[in-house]
């Protein structure tokens, strides 16, 4: 970094720290006798008036967007002004590195410690949405970490305030290219649902190291964002991967609708994955679907955690049967036939014909659980066995995505989406076929996009028809919306 004596304002500089579209300094604030932040509005020389006028005015919305901010997660902006024409903002300094040094040097951060971040960006990001500003730039470089564990939330260069006219006119791009949303690529209007996909796109590449949508050129990425779907991390759980497909959701009014209710709903997850019943708890078996915790002593394939954590407990533990009373015989009596030896011999009949009914009884008792038990064993090899199609679909399916050539996609696709109709098929429980439903629209919609990137818009038109119809099957309206509108799409483009 090159240096820069002199003041700016009241403050005295005392080095450059970063240069791009702005010019960043550290500083000292003689009055307050503390160090800050002094960004510098920097214009290309050959700008025209015009244009100058523009940055001056995105300069400013930055200032009033993130001075109008104070919380925890959020950088303090102290003061914006102007010194012999040179527009600047103080702010508070910041230790620590930003995210995008921490997984530069670490790859990745792990499914907690992501899950941590991500969750003070939401807290300063829900703070902000209720003040009517969105960021539209979440990304690890505007992600500061302290050394005291904080997160902060900086750049708000450009912010939109909700409550006053958008300075981007229709079709204009404002955003870094891997971390826009659909709306930010093809300019459309923002709000807070942009946020979250950034979020989104954050925690993604937090958890697993890669971005969910990359390329080798901004067309490539744009392509991406738009028509294809990432694939699960494989060290996320299974909960977290829901929040990150709804977060990543095409559609906005498929997200979440604000940074507050993405945050709930990534507690939520959190805290289903610690209150999972452990695997050595005895449970009564019900082929249920419940949440277990992510072992990490076993990694899930691809698609997240195997399906067979989601089908049931453990065996029932066994029902006592009821038996008779031991019974040990009288000493013998001289007066065989006495009233009280005809009395106890009564007394003792009774009790032997009671217990030999109770025996007989458990003995029936012991039928019916036999064949209970054999039941419950049936539907336990059933569950089994969708398991593992479930397992293998989703496997292939994930390994299909990651094919290069579109035409090995489309084969590989169209192959897991047999082994997720065989699911349905073998499914025993109306929670296990709801899952290989879901999964099955899914798969169906992944492909009806591949046929649409590759221009086979008949095949793309049918497997769109098909994730409605497995999506519908599921009781999935938001997926079952999603594939409505692809298939709108297709038949105006057909048309």
């Amino acid at each position: 970094m090159s240096s820069r004596a002199g003041t700016l304002g009241k403050y005295q500089i005392i080095r450059e720290i970063a240069r791009s579209n702005d010019i960043v300094y550290e500083a000292y604030d003689p009055a307050m006798n503390r160090r800050v932040a002094l960004k510098e509005l920097a214009v290309p020389g050959g700008a025209t008036d015009k244009q100058r006028q523009e940055r001056l005015a995105r300069f400013r919305r930055e200032a009033k967007a993130a001075g109008s901010l104070a919380h925890p997660n959020i950088v303090t902006i102290y003061e914006v002004g102007e010194d012999h024409g040179r527009a600047y903002i103080a702010m508070e300094y910041l230790e620590g590195r930003t995210l995008r040094q921490q997984l530069d040097v670490d790859g990745s951060l792990g499914q907690d410690e992501a899950v941590r971040i991500v969750l003070e960006v939401l807290d300063g990001l829900a703070y902000a949405h209720e003040k009517g500003v969105v960021h539209r730039d979440i990304k690890p470089d505007n992600i500061q970490l302290l050394p005291d564990k904080r997160v902060k939330i900086t750049d708000f260069g450009i912010a939109r305030l909700m409550f006053e006219p958008s300075l981007t006119v229709d079709g204009q791009v404002f955003g870094t290219p891997s971390y826009m949303s659909p709306e930010q690529v093809v300019g459309r209007d923002v709000d807070a649902r942009t946020d979250v996909w950034g979020c989104g796109v954050l925690m993604y590449e937090a958890i697993s190291g890669n971005k969910p949508f990359s390329g080798d050129s901004v067309v490539a990425i744009s392509h991406a964002i738009m028509h294809l779907e990432p694939v699960d991390p494989a060290n996320a759980s299974y909960a977290i991967n829901q929040v990150l497909r709804r977060s990543l959701d095409k559609a906005p009014d498929q997200r979440y609708t604000n940074a507050k209710v993405m945050a709930q709903a990534l507690r939520d997850a959190m805290e289903s994955l610690q209150d999972a019943t452990p695997a050595s708890q005895p449970s009564t078996f019900a082929p249920a679907l419940t949440a277990y915790p992510y072992s990490s002593a076993s990694p899930p394939p691809a698609y997240g955690q195997p399906y067979g954590r989601a089908f049931g407990g453990q065996n029932q533990p066994p029902i006592p049967i009821p038996f008779p009373p031991g019974w040990t015989a009288p000493p013998p009596s001289r007066p065989l036939l006495s009233p009280a030896t005809w009395q106890f011999i009564r007394r003792t009949m009774g009790v032997i014909i009671i217990g030999g009914s109770l025996v007989a009884l458990g003995f029936f008792g012991m039928a019916e659980l036999s064949k209970a038990s054999e039941s419950k064993a049936k539907i336990r090899n059933d569950l089994a066995q969708t398991q593992q199609v479930l397992d293998d679909a989703a496997v292939l399916r994930n390994q299909s995505i990651s094919t290069v050539d579109l035409g090995a996609r489309v084969m590989g696709l169209q192959e897991a989406l047999r082994g997720f109709e065989r699911a349905i098929e073998l499914a025993p429980t109306p929670q296990a076929r709801t899952l290989a439903l879901q999964e099955a629209a899914r798969t169906a919609l992944m492909l009806a996009r591949e046929f649409l990137a590759g221009g086979w818009l008949r095949e793309a038109d049918i497997s769109a028809q098909e994730a409605i119809r497995y999506a519908d099957g599921a009781g999935d309206t938001g997926m079952a919306s999603n594939a409505r509108a692809l298939q709108d799409e297709i038949r105006f483009t057909i048309r």
